[in-house]
C-alpha cells in the first residue's frame, strides 16, 4: 500500500502515514495480527485433533479386522493380506 502511494508521487513518510491511518493505525494492525495468529493456531490444533481421532480408528478398525478374518496365524495377522491368494 504504501509503495502504490510513493508511486502515485507521494513522499515516502507521508505515504507511510496515510497508509497507516488508512489501515486504523498500528494498534489496529498489531491486534489484527494478533487475531489471524490465534486462528491459524486454532486449526493447528484442530487438525491435529482430527488426525489424532482417524489414526486411532483406523488402528481399532484394523485389530476388528484383523481379529475377525481367517488367518493361518493369529499372532501374524494382516488386515491387508485378505486380498492376497495363495
Amino acid at each position: 500500500m504504501i509503495e502504490k502511494k510513493v508511486r502515485a508521487g507521494q513522499e515516502p513518510a507521508a505515504a507511510r502515514r496515510t497508509a497507516m491511518i488508512e489501515m486504523g493505525g498500528m494498534t489496529q494492525v498489531k491486534a489484527d495480527v494478533r487475531r489471524v495468529g490465534l486462528v491459524l493456531r486454532e486449526g493447528f490444533v484442530l487438525l491435529t485433533a482430527g488426525v489424532t481421532v482417524g489414526m486411532a480408528s483406523a488402528a481399532v478398525v484394523a485389530g476388528l479386522l484383523a481379529s475377525w478374518l481367517p488367518a493361518r496365524k493369529a499372532s501374524t495377522a494382516n488386515p491387508l493380506d485378505v486380498m492376497r491368494s495363495d
